[in-house]
């Protein structure tokens, strides 16, 4: 039974051996899962029982949390994925900070003259200021504790620069940046270092990849002015609209160009250098360039379907309440569960984590040959997810191009494959002939063909 239904039971009845002393009273199916539990029932009380009586030759005080070096028992969650444990073993506090880490001293200076920025050699920390969703400029550093400030208005003077390979670029997660600078038309080449994507390449299984958290734990830097609470002093402070925070910015980019000795080394100790240089960085500007180009989408074809998935879904949906005797919400697993155990009383072949009679495909598949309702279900959830996840979900993504930009996250997957959101491209379904029909919205430029490939794993 559920956790109220055994709740209810126990204060009626005040005991185990009470509620089965008055199981006859009972609904029948409340009864028969009682009476075919009964062993299991009393097993597990015995087993959940505290045994109070065991000799522990221990001081309660050795008991007493002590300090821990937060830096040595965060490298080994991070080695072990322990990454909500982390979250939980912070909050309960007790660690010691280890060394303090040093707030980055900076100096930044705007430059917008084409002749000095257009003799910039390398190599180079780049890191985008946005200024909302909108950039504001790029901040440069060579190394030690001077950056350059080059407005969005003169970016187009570091062209030459910035698209010359021979010139070195260091950045943390290039792509927002390739992207923004494609947008003023300057093709980013020359990418020697991605701090974020080597980091992936050292680790993959971590959650943050994040530059103030990288830059904390192996060079010992602040990024940001903290409080006496150890939270940044920005949060909470009222934007006056003075603009982007050029000190921060600059702190970024002079972290970056800090972070590739150390992080090379890593990368290199794990014999994973021919993976970064060869693989994972060339990749940010072929997926910069897909996320850019898009996809197109046939409008009006996937506004045709879904359509024709309504009707179906209706036509479904009256069949399913003339074969469950009256009307219910098919949406609904509460109704569902009702309908099909306890007025139809199908069997249960599984419940979920709170004791409930599960309603997944899995159990609806088992129950197929026991009620004609099951397949009208099964059939119904299909195309509800085709018409909710791959139509109503893709309509509102397109673009005024016509086209879907999704994201493509290098990040994202600790097996080191690419995701994708804003939609996910990736499970697009084609083993069903609706799911194909879903496949037919994506359509190639006029003149064009689509090459589908694939490889084997």
């Amino acid at each position: 039974v559920g956790e109220k239904t055994a709740a209810k039971l126990l204060n009626e009845h005040g005991s185990l051996e009470g509620i089965y002393e008055h199981i006859s009273g009972f609904s029948p199916k409340l009864s028969e899962n009682l009476a075919a539990a009964r062993e299991q029932v009393f097993l597990n009380r015995q087993l959940m029982e505290l045994v109070r009586t065991v000799d522990i030759d221990v001081e309660i005080e050795s008991l007493r949390l002590a300090e821990w070096d937060k830096g040595v028992v965060r490298e080994v969650f991070d080695e072990l994925e322990f990454h909500s444990l982390w979250s939980r073993l912070v909050e309960v506090g007790g660690g010691a900070a280890g060394p303090a880490r040093e707030l980055l001293d900076v100096e930044v200076r705007t430059e917008a003259d084409p002749a000095r920025l257009a003799a910039l050699t390398g190599p180079l920390a780049v890191d985008p200021v946005w200024d909302g969703p909108d950039l504001a400029g790029v901040m440069l550093a060579a190394g030690a504790g001077d950056a350059l400030f080059v407005p969005a208005d003169s970016v187009g003077h570091l062209r030459a620069v910035l698209e010359d390979a021979r010139v070195p670029k260091y950045l943390h997660d290039a792509k927002p940046t390739v992207h923004a600078l494609l947008d003023h038309d300057i093709d980013l080449n020359g990418l020697a270092f991605d701090t974020a994507l080597a980091a992936y390449v050292v680790n993959p299984s971590l959650r943050d990849y994040g530059l103030p958290d990288l830059a904390g734990r192996l060079l010992s830097l602040e990024l940001e002015t903290v409080d006496d609470q150890g939270k940044p002093e920005t949060q909470g402070m009222l934007d006056f609209g003075d603009g982007p925070d050029l000190e921060a910015a600059a702190r970024r980019a002079v972290a970056i160009a800090r972070l590739v000795d150390p992080l090379g080394e890593q990368v290199e100790a794990r014999g994973a250098t021919p993976l970064l240089a060869e693989i994972e960085l060339p990749l940010v500007r072929v997926l910069a360039r897909m996320e850019q180009a898009g996809i197109q989408i046939d409008v009006g074809y996937l506004e045709e379907l879904g359509g024709s998935l309504r009707d179906r879904l209706g036509t479904l949906e009256r069949k399913i309440h003339d074969a469950a005797g009256e009307p219910f919400n098919v949406n609904s697993t509460l109704q569902l569960r009702e309908v099909l155990f306890d007025r139809l009383e199908l069997p249960v072949h599984k419940k979920t984590p709170k004791g409930q009679p599960s309603t997944d495909a899995a159990v609806l598949e088992k129950l197929a040959e026991d009620h004609p309702i099951v397949e009208l279900l099964l059939e119904y959830r299909q195309l509800e997810k085709l018409r909710s996840t791959y139509v109503d979900g893709l309509l509102p993504l397109v673009e005024d191009d016509g086209r879907i930009h999704a994201t493509f996250n290098q990040l994202a997957a600790s097996t080191g494959r690419l995701s994708s959101e804003r939609p996910n491209l990736q499970n697009i379904p084609i083993r069903s002939e609706e799911g194909r029909t879903i496949r037919r919205g994506f359509v190639a430029r006029k003149g064009w063909q689509f090459l589908v490939a694939d490889y084997s794993q």
